[in-house]
């Protein structure tokens, strides 16, 4: 009984494994893409400078905006909702391959991942600004901060809440003759 047991959770694993490193690759696309063929197509004239109207350091600002500001568009609420639930695959795969300790570590990478991203984007705002037609197009803002990191916390309990059902639940399975 314990080896089918094993078994089906090894197959489940694999499963989320397969789920884990393609969220990686979507996560890699949507917030650190880098077009390259901007830099190849369009005049280098070294003017770097930082667009100041693409960065907020004001905590809660976005967020208030997003949602009671004069204009609410579903946009922006689906990016803040989006920057809620960003990391919380990322720290459930943590947790549940045991890459992080608990889930006071999986939040601190988390943290961390996130303030990479931005850091990454105000980079790549910086180097954009250098073509002639270079144009600040990714803002860099500390609620996508304070949502990622809320991401992470969301994450913790996630597993916390799967990893009883899911134990729970296999130990629950009835042995067979099934072949797998």
């Amino acid at each position: 009984m314990d080896c089918k047991k094993n078994s089906k959770r090894w197959h489940i694993l694999k499963s989320l494994l397969f789920f884990f490193i393609l969220y990686l690759h979507l996560l890699h696309n949507v917030v650190t893409y880098i077009n390259f063929d901007h830099f190849f197509t369009q005049k280098y004239v070294g003017d770097f400078f930082i667009d100041i109207t693409k960065i907020n350091f004001l905590p809660f600002d976005t967020i208030s905006n997003n949602f009671f500001g004069a204009t609410v568009a579903p946009v922006t609420i689906v990016q803040t909702v989006g920057n809620l639930i960003l990391l919380t695959p990322l720290t459930f795969c943590l947790l549940t391959f045991k890459l992080s300790k608990n889930g006071f570590v999986a939040m601190y990478i988390t943290f961390f991942t996130s303030l990479f991203i931005e850091s990454f984007q105000f980079l790549q705002n910086y180097v954009a600004t250098s073509f002639e037609y270079g144009e600040a197009y990714r803002s860099v803002d500390i609620d996508d901060i304070i949502l990622n990191s809320l991401s992470g916390i969301i994450g913790v309990i996630l597993f916390k809440i799967m990893n009883k059902k899911f134990i729970s639940t296999l130990n629950k399975i009835p042995e067979t003759n099934i072949p797998y």
